[in-house]
């Protein structure tokens, strides 16, 4: 009766330490958290952690600043590179579309918008592809404008080079219509930069173009072609627009990719313009270099060289040809000779760490190869 009673008193205190434990723990959580306050508090009037959270903050602030500053130079830059690619379709589309069968954005396959006839590839760069034409394959042009949608982009050009919105036009000749030849005008100031570029210092000369504009230089393989190419309509043209003129380049031994072919063509006419600086409004002076193009693709898809200058032209580049030619033959044998030496010393220093009785052995096993050598070669004579 005794252990009976003990057991059943055992049982109830539990019961009663179960009820106060939740009790218990309630007590316990809210001592916790009262804690928890008093340190928060206490962390707020600690004037360390209070220069830290001000840190904090304002840096976050400054980034969401410099997201919505980026955010609204995409918007806007990107308003103003259209903006300009429309004024050069506004003035100058119109040059193209009645010129040949088809002009419009980059693909034949694409439907043309004539209030937008271009093919956006990116925020800065627009392109524009023509086919159709007597005198030409096709023409292909792209509008490469200052990375105004790019903040970043833009304020180092701004601060670096002198990055201008220009426009490059590759029109890719008639294989049997073009001759042979190699034809460039360049600006002055740049003409060291564009002969190394172009591999015009051993193809071409100097010419005296009598009106054409001293900031202006042309380059050609044959007096003929610079002549047939200054006619008194093309002279007016590029002494009017020369500040906007960076290059005309025409050559038969392009190398270079143009859209719209699988493999580049071999003459091509190339011309790289500069946009003016103003306004849109000053668009409309591109106008005559677009016109300028096509006067050009006239000219040359029916020009011929006499017989004398195509052999003189031929006699030059075959003297290249044969310079070159030379020049890596040579530099391949001293590029051989320095290999050989380089192995005859490795050789050499892997022989000096042997001992004498393996350099011996070497030296007899060389030994007998120059006399097996030496046997053969007068088999040969006899």
């Amino acid at each position: 009766f005794l252990m009976l009673s003990i057991v059943l008193a055992m049982d109830q205190s539990s019961q009663v330490l179960d009820e106060f434990k939740p009790d218990v723990a309630i007590e316990e959580s809210q001592a916790k958290n009262l804690i928890d306050f008093i340190s928060a508090e206490e962390a707020t009037n600690d004037p360390k952690m209070l220069g830290k959270n001000i840190q904090l903050k304002s840096e976050e602030i400054f980034g969401a600043i410099l997201c919505l500053l980026f955010f609204l130079n995409f918007l806007y830059g990107s308003y103003r590179n259209r903006k300009i690619a429309k004024a050069w379709a506004i003035h100058c589309h119109s040059v193209f579309s009645g010129d040949f069968s088809y002009a419009g954005p980059g693909s034949e396959e694409m439907k043309v918008d004539h209030s937008f006839p271009l093919y956006k590839d990116s925020g800065n760069l627009y392109l524009y592809y023509a086919s159709g034409r007597k005198g030409c394959n096709s023409l292909s042009m792209s509008l490469e404008l200052k990375p105004r949608h790019n903040l970043f982009s833009y304020v180092l050009s701004m601060f670096g080079s002198n990055v201008r919105d220009m426009i490059t036009l590759e029109v890719a000749m008639n294989e049997n219509e073009m001759d042979s030849f190699v034809f460039a005008v360049v600006q002055k100031e740049e003409l060291p930069s564009a002969t190394e570029a172009l591999k015009l210092k051993d193809l071409t000369s100097a010419r005296f173009i009598k009106g054409l504009p001293q900031s202006l230089v042309c380059l050609s393989d044959h007096a003929e072609v610079s002549n047939a190419a200054f006619t008194e309509s093309t002279k007016r043209t590029i002494a009017a627009c020369e500040n906007l003129i960076q290059l005309i380049y025409f050559t038969d031994k392009n190398v270079d990719d143009v859209p719209g072919h699988a493999k580049p063509p071999k003459k091509v006419l190339r011309f790289v313009f500069n946009f003016p600086e103003s306004s849109e409004k000053a668009i409309a002076k591109l106008k005559p270099l677009m016109e300028l193009t096509l006067l050009f693709v006239d000219i040359f898809s029916t020009f011929k060289l006499s017989s004398q200058a195509k052999a003189l032209a031929e006699k030059r580049r075959n003297e290249i040809i044969r310079t070159k030619i030379t020049k890596e033959h040579e530099e391949n044998m001293k590029r051989m000779r320095e290999l050989k030496n380089e192995k005859l010393k490795r050789q050499k220093e892997d022989i000096e760490k042997l001992s004498d009785e393996q350099r011996m052995k070497i030296e007899e096993k060389e030994k007998k190869r120059q006399q097996k050598k030496l046997m053969q070669t007068k088999v040969k004579r006899v």
